[in-house]
């Protein structure tokens, strides 16, 4: 991500994109594999990125077998005191 510079105004929309898709789907997949050890923190994850809950157990994990196109902005998953670091 940080060498395609998906921010960068000379990073053309088309690769852009493609960082943006990569990036939600490695998203995807870390909320499926993170459910049994953070349930309620993977399931925000995963409403956030329009995930059904029927496509979400380990088979569906594999890379590229979701289609992200209704993801929720705004979503925090932690809330972080700055003033405790």
């Amino acid at each position: 991500m940080t060498q395609a510079a998906p921010w960068s105004k000379d990073t053309p929309a088309a690769v852009a994109a493609d960082v943006q898709a990569l990036v939600f789907e490695t998203m995807r997949q870390c909320g499926i594999l993170l459910q049994p050890f953070m349930p309620e923190k993977a399931a925000l994850l995963l409403d956030s990125l329009g995930v059904p809950p029927d496509q979400r157990t380990l088979a569906d994990a594999a890379f590229g077998k979701a289609d992200l196109a209704d993801v929720r902005p705004g979503v925090r998953l932690f809330d972080i005191d700055m003033s405790k670091l």
